[in-house]
C-alpha cells in the first residue's frame, strides 16, 4: 500500500471519472488547448503550416543576349523590377510562416503533455479499449466518458447525499476540526455541481446549526441571534465563526501542546521579579538559617502537635494501596541548578557537577586528557557563571566526611575541630 498520498486521480472506474476530468480541465486549460480537445464543441486544431518558396532569378525575363538568368544584373529592367516586388512579399509570407509555426509547435507540445498524462492515469485496460493510437485525443476522451463517465445528473444526486451524510450532528466536540473539514469538501462539492440545496443561504445555515447544536449550543443560539439572517452572510462567513468560537472553546491537542511548550518547567516565578519562586524563598530565610531547606523553615513553623498527626495522617494514606503494600516513595529530584536537567553545568557533558573531571582534576584517571577549549571554558564559568558557583558552593557543603563508628561505644558529637 502506498503510504505517501498523490493528489493526480487515477482514472479506474466509474467513482474516479469527475475528479480525473477536472484535472485534464485544469491542465488543458492552462495550455489553452481544452477548446480543441473538448468533446463538445468542434474546434479543430492547428494545420501544420508550409513554407513560402523564396523567388527564382531564372524564371524572371532576362536581358537579350541570355537565355538562362542566373544573377539579378542578367535580368531586364521589367524583371528586376518584378522580381524585387515578388521577394518583398516573400519576405512578408515568410514573417507570417514563422509566427504560425511558433503557434502550431507550441500547441503540438500542449497536446503531447495532456497525451502523456493521458497515458500516465489511466487505466491500462482502459487505454487499449479507448484510446487508440490513430485517433484523436478527442475521441479518446468521449470513448474513456462512454465507458466510465457518469451522467451530471446522477452525480449532482450523488454530490447531494454526500453533503447530507457530512451534516449528520457531532458527537463529540474533540472531533469537530475532522466534521469541519468533510462537510466543506462535501458542501464545495455540491456546489460546484449546483446542487439545489446549496443556493439559499437559509437552508443552508439551518442545516448547519442542526449538525453543531449538540456540541456547541451556546453558538447556535448567538448565531441565531446575531449573524444568521445577515443579507451579506456566505458559507466560508459561517465556518469562520464557528471555527473561531470551537478553536477558544474546543483547542485541539496540537495548540494545546504548542502552548505547553512556552511553559517553563522550572519553579513558578514571582510576580514583578525575575528571581525563580524557590530562590526567593531561600533568599528569606535567616543567614543562621541556611544549612535549613525550605521544607525544614516551614516544618519550624508548624506546632509539635500538629506536625505529628500531619505525619501520621500521610503515614496512613501511604499505607493504602490495593495490595495493602506501602507504596515506594517517589524519588527526591535533584537540584536543576546541580545537575543542569541531567548535564553538567561546567562542561555541558551528561554526568553530574561532582563527577566532572574539569571541576576535580585531582579524581581524574590517568588515560583522561583535558580538551583546552573545554578547559578555558570551564575557568571562564567558574568566575563568572552564578550557577556553577552555586553549584560549588552546595557541593562544597556537602562534602564533609561522616564520622564512622567503630567501637560499640556512644557516638561521639561532632565539633567544629573535627
Amino acid at each position: 500500500m502506498n503510504t505517501q498520498r498523490d493528489a493526480t486521480v487515477q482514472l479506474r472506474e466509474t467513482s474516479d471519472w469527475r475528479g480525473w476530468l477536472m484535472q485534464l480541465k485544469s491542465r488543458a486549460a492552462a495550455h489553452n488547448i481544452w477548446n480543441h480537445i473538448d468533446p463538445t464543441t468542434a474546434t479543430p486544431l492547428r494545420i501544420e503550416p508550409i513554407s513560402p518558396e523564396l523567388p527564382d532569378v531564372s524564371e524572371y525575363q532576362p536581358v537579350a543576349n541570355v537565355t538562362n538568368p542566373q544573377t539579378l544584373s542578367e535580368l531586364s529592367a521589367a524583371g528586376q523590377r518584378a522580381y524585387k516586388e515578388d521577394t518583398e512579399l516573400y519576405k512578408l509570407k515568410f514573417e507570417k510562416y514563422k509566427s504560425d509555426r511558433h503557434n502550431y509547435e507550441k500547441e503540438q507540445s500542449s497536446l503531447q503533455h495532456i497525451i502523456a498524462f493521458i497515458q500516465s492515469t489511466v487505466n491500462p485496460h482502459l487505454q487499449r479499449t479507448c484510446c487508440q493510437p490513430e485517433e484523436p485525443v478527442m475521441e479518446w476522451i468521449s470513448n474513456l466518458k462512454a465507458k466510465v463517465g457518469i451522467e451530471e445528473r446522477l452525480e449532482r444526486e450523488q454530490a447531494r447525499n454526500r453533503y447530507y451524510k457530512s451534516l449528520e450532528p457531532m458527537r463529540n466536540a474533540a472531533h469537530w476540526e475532522t466534521w469541519l473539514a468533510d462537510y466543506d469538501q462535501a458542501a464545495t462539492e455540491a456546489e460546484s455541481l449546483r446542487v439545489l440545496e446549496l443556493t439559499d443561504i437559509d437552508v443552508i445555515t439551518k442545516d448547519f446549526i442542526e449538525g453543531v447544536n449538540k456540541v456547541a449550543s451556546p453558538w447556535t443560539t448567538a448565531f441565531q441571534d446575531r449573524g444568521r439572517f445577515d443579507p451579506d452572510l456566505t458559507r466560508k462567513d459561517m465556518m469562520r465563526r464557528f471555527r473561531e468560537y470551537m478553536t477558544l472553546n474546543h483547542p485541539s491537542k496540537a495548540v494545546k501542546r504548542n502552548r505547553a511548550a512556552f511553559v517553563s518547567d522550572e519553579s513558578s516565578y514571582l510576580v514583578g521579579s525575575g528571581k525563580p519562586h524557590a530562590d526567593a524563598q531561600r533568599s528569606e530565610i535567616a543567614p543562621g538559617e541556611a544549612g535549613k531547606t525550605h521544607a525544614d523553615a516551614r516544618r519550624s513553623e508548624i506546632a509539635p502537635g500538629v506536625e505529628a498527626t500531619n505525619k501520621k495522617r500521610g503515614r496512613n494514606r501511604r499505607q493504602i494501596d490495593e495490595g495493602g503494600r506501602q507504596p515506594k516513595r517517589a524519588a527526591t529530584p535533584r537540584n536543576p541548578v546541580e545537575s543542569g536537567r541531567g548535564r553538567c553545568v561546567a562542561c555541558g557533558m551528561p554526568h553530574n557537577s561532582s563527577d566532572c573531571f574539569y571541576l576535580e582534576p585531582a579524581n581524574a584517571p590517568e588515560w583522561w586528557r583535558p580538551n583546552p577549549q573545554i578547559e578555558e571554558l570551564v575557568r571562564y564559568k567558574r568566575d563568572h557563571d552564578k550557577d556553577l558557583q552555586r553549584a560549588l558552593r552546595q557541593s562544597g557543603s556537602r562534602s564533609r566526611t561522616p564520622y564512622i563508628k567503630t567501637s560499640q561505644s556512644n557516638t561521639p558529637e561532632l565539633t567544629d575541630e573535627q
